[in-house]
């Protein structure tokens, strides 16, 4: 991981095993993932939340706790990323991001 500041780390990917990501996932920490998601929502900005630990999935549920798994679910969310979105919207998003982070 690459950690960009206090708040939120992105995936850091070495060169020899660059793959083309189908998400842009961001780990929003001290618990306020769910601040900026609301905050990039008001703006009209769709996030996801993926993916949620497969042993608390009911097909799958158990009784065993992966407490750093479950943390980690709870501060990742994915941004935009679609054929679609334009340099604008690229910059609108870090704009929002950067003035919560500020």
């Amino acid at each position: 991981m690459l950690v960009t500041n206090s708040k939120i780390v992105f995936q850091k990917q070495e060169e020899e095993s660059y793959v083309v990501p189908h998400i842009c996932s961001i780990r929003v920490l001290g618990n306020e993932r769910n601040k900026l998601k609301q905050i990039l929502e008001d703006h009209s900005i769709p996030v996801g939340i993926h993916y949620k630990p497969n042993h608390l999935l009911t097909f799958y549920k158990t009784d065993y706790s992966l407490p750093v798994t479950e943390k980690l679910y709870d501060e990742i969310m994915t941004l935009p990323l679609h054929p679609e979105l334009q340099i604008s919207d690229v910059e609108t998003i870090c704009d929002i991001i950067n003035k919560y982070l500020n």
